[in-house]
């Protein structure tokens, strides 16, 4: 739960709730009640319900929703009227999912563009921000003493070198093998900072997978048990 909210952060631009047609039942009411619970009332405007399965329908969607009675009505009230209904059986139609991203981009205009968040969000989207300085740190450092390794293993190196060539005897060989070492560890050393400039450039995703504060989980599961079940 805790790395969903994370990749959420600073928080959803459109939530969907999807309902299989067919008998309304208390699920669906809960499932109203859990996105309050977890976003708040201010959510609602963020949200459409999309209804699957059309092709179960003997009717138009609209039939369905003044037989299905009053709790759906007010399920789609409640998210200001905003559904679509997707048909199963024509899953290579484009035309219905462009039809619906349509819908999603107009309900995001009329919010301004702007992404739904909580104090909630915002506290997680703190914390992300705060880890992901950590852990630039935290690789820049790895960095520099890897760095600072790898180039005294190769200054000594080639102070072996040098020294072998104002000595006497047969030298040739073992200077190439210490030049070819000298090669392999810089190529070693490009490597690894290729390695933590793309672990740098993929903190944001590194930090959303673990527990920026362990206090948010238990609250959002402290409000899912107050619900009627």
């Amino acid at each position: 739960m805790c790395k969903c909210i994370n990749m959420m952060a600073p928080g959803p631009h459109a939530i969907i709730l999807v309902i299989q047609l067919g008998p309304f039942m208390e699920e669906e009411l809960l499932a109203v009640e859990k996105i309050r619970a977890l976003f708040g009332e201010e959510a609602d405007k963020y949200t459409m319900v999309l209804f699957t399965h059309a092709d179960q329908l003997t009717g138009t969607i609209e039939e369905h929703l003044l037989e299905a009675g009053g709790k759906l009505k007010a399920l789609i009230d409640v998210f200001g009227g905003r559904y679509h209904v997707f048909d199963n059986t024509r899953m290579d139609d484009r035309a219905q999912v462009l039809e619906f991203l349509d819908k999603v981009e107009s309900m995001m205009s009329a919010n301004g563009g702007e992404h739904y968040t909580s104090a909630m969000f915002q506290n997680v989207e703190e914390k992300l921000k705060e880890k992901e300085e950590e852990l630039k740190k935290h690789y820049t450092e790895l960095e520099r003493k890897l760095t600072s390794q790898y180039n005294e293993e190769i200054r000594k190196l080639q102070e072996t070198i040098e020294k072998l060539k104002e000595s006497e005897g047969k030298k040739e060989k073992r200077i190439e093998q210490l030049k070819e070492l000298i090669k392999k560890k810089d190529r070693q050393l490009r490597e690894y900072r290729r390695f933590f400039n793309a672990r740098r450039r993929n903190v944001r995703l590194e930090a959303e997978q673990t527990d920026v504060d362990e206090n948010i989980p238990v609250a959002v599961c402290a409000r899912l048990r107050s619900l009627r079940l």
